[in-house]
């Protein structure tokens, strides 16, 4: 039925929507090669236990992660995808406020859980598509993903060089 319809306005509202995401995933993702250090000097705490910020994140995506498969399987891949993004999100928000480093830490675990949905848009995106178009799809959310990656890297450095004249 998805080949004799095509790709239409649905289609790039749902790879526009999927892209946002990824690019919010890689971000997050991402700025654990930065936050660490960071947050250990704003806190006062010693590189070896400001590494827990991204163990917790991990950790938390790794045991997370097969209950994500089951909640898309039984609601559904949008309302998986749907939760996953307002996990993260109120875990990244609330991070920027964390009053203590053990704060941080877990509102990090939080959003680490919040990441555990990072395969949902692209089952979303494989199940939505026609087989014609199914590739370039998720490669285009493919290329979200790296432009992420790409803003992470530039904002960390702008940010960086300017705290680092104060």
């Amino acid at each position: 039925a998805l080949d004799a319809i095509g790709c239409g306005s649905f289609h790039f509202w749902t790879v526009t929507a999927s892209s946002l995401f990824v690019v919010a995933q890689s971000i997050q993702t991402n700025l654990l090669a930065f936050l660490p250090p960071c947050a250990g000097a704003a806190f006062g705490v010693d590189p070896d236990a400001a590494a827990l910020i991204a163990s917790a994140s991990f950790g938390a995506s790794c045991i997370t992660t097969p209950l994500f498969g089951a909640c898309a399987d039984a609601f559904g891949r949008r309302t998986a995808t749907l939760l996953a993004i307002c996990i993260m999100s109120v875990g990244g928000l609330a991070s920027t406020a964390a009053p203590t480093f053990g704060t941080l830490v877990l509102l990090q675990a939080l959003v680490g859980v919040g990441l555990s949905g990072a395969t949902c848009p692209f089952e979303l995106l494989a199940e939505l598509s026609p087989s014609a178009a199914r590739g370039r799809t998720l490669n285009s959310v493919a290329w979200a993903w790296a432009s992420g990656t790409l803003l992470t890297v530039l904002l960390a450095w702008v940010v960086l060089s300017v705290t680092a004249e104060d």
